[in-house]
């Protein structure tokens, strides 16, 4: 897949919507890096890296990462070699004042929408203890105020497309990857 024209991909969409197994699909098929930022913060508090007691503070307390310290670990982790082929971003960035800190670039944003019953509905299947239906409600409306205007500037820079989550995970890979011409 050397000649694939998308090289940096960002995959959005509120919890619930599937983009996190989609990203890794198309990772997997791409033969890409898979960079979430989730699993990347978990990585540096597991391993406990020097330099980021803070970070280890803040997951501890429940509170969100502040948007200057989550830009600085993408663009480095972006930086490393083996990100240099191809990556499918997850979870970044979540609001515009992230891309106006840092923008990695993206080729394309493959936005999976669902609505808001779906993914509620998903998410408490999901049987975890912070998937109450107030919470999941709350989540929904932050990433509605946060991510919606960021959606915007994506759709007016040409680089967002719109993808049916509320099918199932196969009828959404094969549609992603007819979208991107890939063989599904």
């Amino acid at each position: 897949m050397n000649d694939f024209p998308y090289k940096k991909i960002m995959m959005v969409g509120p919890q619930g919507s599937g983009k996190t197994t989609q990203a890794k699909i198309l990772a997997e098929k791409l033969g890409y890096k898979y960079l979430g930022t989730g699993e990347m913060f978990r990585e540096i508090i597991q391993k406990k890296e020097p330099g980021f007691e803070q970070l280890v503070e803040l997951f501890e307390k429940g509170q969100l990462v502040d948007d200057q310290t989550t830009c600085e670990l993408v663009k480095s982790t972006l930086n490393k070699p083996e990100y240099q082929d191809g990556v499918v971003i997850d979870g970044y960035p979540r609001t515009v004042a992230q891309k106006n800190i840092f923008d990695p670039g993206f080729d394309i944003i493959l936005y999976i929408k669902v609505a808001d019953e779906i993914a509620i509905q998903r998410l408490s299947s999901r049987g975890r203890a912070d998937d109450t239906p107030e919470a999941i409600e709350k989540r929904l409306d932050i990433y509605h105020h946060e991510t919606g205007p960021l959606l915007d500037i994506f759709l007016n820079e040409g680089k967002l497309w719109v993808v049916d989550g509320e099918q199932s995970v196969e009828a959404v890979t094969k549609q992603i990857f007819k979208r991107l011409g890939i063989n599904f």
